[in-house]
């Protein structure tokens, strides 16, 4: 029989024999330790919690007053902690594992992950079309769209406002119709022979593409003309005085006997003028008063109440002649298309007599 199983057997019995009077003592000195400590002299320190690199056994710290009435429990660190009420804990505060938390843990047991990939048959609501990669849009869709160049992003386009140098311009037309002009005068050889003329004054054409200079004369004794050329003004005629002046002659004759009163005669005048003097010539020496009455041709005859001469009419008192040239009152005017009536209102001794009025056109 071999001595191994016995020794062993002793060995293993001494060893335990060891551990229980270990256990026995170390019990023993915490019962008195603990006693001592509920009187105030006992030995044994509060344990040390975990600051990070473990703690040191020993007697639990006495919790406060109000510890229990609030839930209050030892945390790992040697203290009596209160739990927090009501709030929403910070991420970061929250410790353990995820199995631990069941109800979330459940809650994402049905999830998928980040990154993961679906099956295409199982997607749902797939459209029947899609807008093919290449395709347009209507203007009018676009939103958000640049009002600017710089908005666009393109920088080879000049300002909406700007200039060119004409030698930097091809194309242009070389009529007036290519320029869209409707309101210019197109080039003909009329106007450039009337550009080739040199010398100032009237023009007159006399010819296709042919002008001449022109100066307005006048005839010495009937017309005289003033800036003829118009280079100084308006060219102006005047017609001399002796053309301007005409006169009207009416002869009373008493056929040898003397002139006896009444209507003598009747002239018609078609022109504008004014009467400037009236002279009477008698065969013999007497005395006769003639008034002259005026009036149109529409209304023909003149009566006495047309008058033109007031109390001036011309008159011949005791002598062959008069004449007068101021003719106060007189209506002096005489116009187109007008008669004018002689009467004598008294007479003497006289037989025939000539009565001129002069009148100056107008």
């Amino acid at each position: 029989m071999s001595l191994v199983l016995p020794i062993a057997k002793e060995r293993y019995e001494r060893r335990e024999e060891q551990n229980f009077r270990e256990w026995v003592r170390r019990n023993v000195e915490n019962a008195i330790n603990l006693a001592q400590n509920a009187t105030g002299t006992g030995t044994t320190a509060v344990f040390t919690g975990d600051s990070g690199s473990g703690g040191v056994e020993g007697l639990v710290p006495a919790p406060a007053a109000g510890d229990a009435a609030a839930g209050a429990y030892l945390d790992a660190d040697g203290t009596w902690s209160v739990p927090p009420t009501g709030g929403t804990p910070a991420w970061g505060t929250i410790t353990g594992t995820l199995s631990a938390q069941t109800d979330l843990d459940t809650a994402l047991a049905g999830k998928s992950d980040i990154s993961h990939t679906h099956a295409y048959s199982s997607l749902t609501s797939i459209p029947s079309t899609f807008v093919p990669s290449a395709h347009t849009h209507p203007w009018a869709d676009v939103t958000g769209e640049p009002t600017t160049l710089a908005g666009y992003g393109i920088v080879d386009a000049a300002p909406l406002v700007h200039t060119h140098p004409w030698a930097d311009v091809t194309g242009e037309p070389t009529t007036l119709a290519g320029y869209g002009i409707t309101d210019a005068q197109p080039l003909d050889t009329d106007l450039t022979a009337l550009a080739a003329l040199s010398t100032n004054g009237l023009v007159a054409r006399t010819g296709t593409a042919t002008f001449t200079p022109r100066t307005i004369t006048g005839t010495t004794g009937e017309i005289t003309v003033t800036a003829g050329d118009g280079i100084s003004g308006n060219p102006t005629l005047s017609l001399d005085a002796d053309i301007k002046t005409r006169q009207f002659q009416i002869i009373i004759d008493g056929g040898g006997s003397a002139i006896t009163t009444g209507i003598k005669g009747d002239l018609y005048t078609d022109i504008n003028g004014t009467i400037t003097s009236v002279v009477m010539l008698a065969d013999q020496s007497g005395s006769i008063v003639v008034d002259i009455w005026e009036d149109t041709y529409t209304n023909f005859p003149p009566v006495v109440a047309d008058s033109i001469t007031a109390s001036a009419k011309p008159t011949i008192s005791a002598t062959t002649k008069s004449k007068d040239t101021t003719l106060t009152g007189w209506q002096k005017t005489i116009t187109p298309d007008s008669v004018l009536r002689f009467n004598v209102d008294s007479a003497a001794t006289v037989t025939r007599v000539t009565l001129s009025l002069t009148v100056t056109t107008t």
